[in-house]
C-alpha cells in the first residue's frame, strides 16, 4: 500500500466527474506499520479523511466500521 498510495490517491482526485459526484476519500489504517499513514497525511485535500487505528481489528473489522459510517449511495473498497 505504501507505495501506491500516493499515486492512487492523486489519480482518483483527477478524475473528472461525470455521472458522479466523489465527496469522500476514507482510508482506513489498521495500525500498519509503514509509512501509509504520513503519505495520506501529507495530501491536502478535504476530500480525503484518514483513520488511523491505533490497534489491529482485523479485515472485517474495518470493512464493518467503513460501511457504517458511510452516508453515500455508493461504497466502493480498493
Amino acid at each position: 500500500a505504501e507505495k501506491n498510495i500516493e499515486l492512487l490517491l492523486q489519480s482518483l482526485l483527477s478524475q473528472v466527474p461525470g455521472n458522479y459526484n466523489l465527496d469522500k476519500i476514507i482510508i482506513y489504517s489498521d495500525a500498519s506499520g509503514d509509512n501509509t499513514v504520513s503519505i495520506v497525511r501529507k495530501i491536502k485535500n478535504s476530500k480525503i479523511h484518514l483513520i488511523d487505528a491505533k490497534k489491529r481489528n482485523g479485515f472485517a473489522y474495518a470493512i464493518k466500521h467503513l460501511f457504517s459510517i458511510n452516508s453515500s449511495d455508493v461504497f466502493g473498497f480498493i
